[in-house]
């Protein structure tokens, strides 16, 4: 899974017979290398003018409940 530029990719993260795999809908591609694909991505951020090498992080966020409020905030359509 490759990605060029200044983009900020949103995985989805999924476990299935005990495998997990990476799923990147933006480009429409999986990986179950999982450990091996976060080693090898490199993500620079810049903080009051230093620049830093971080890692990716992956976030759980299975069992978790919604705020519903929130939801519907971000899903308003234009002009509401």
């Amino acid at each position: 899974m490759e990605r060029e530029g200044k983009q900020r990719p949103h995985y989805s993260c999924f476990q299935k017979n005990g495998v997990v795999t990476l799923y990147d809908p933006q480009i429409g591609q999986t990986t179950n290398k999982v450990k091996e694909y976060l080693e090898d991505v490199k993500m620079t951020t810049t903080s009051r003018g230093i620049k830093y090498t971080i890692a990716p992080r992956l976030l759980e966020v299975q069992n978790y409940e919604f705020n519903i409020e929130v939801v519907n905030q971000i899903l308003k359509k234009a002009g509401e």
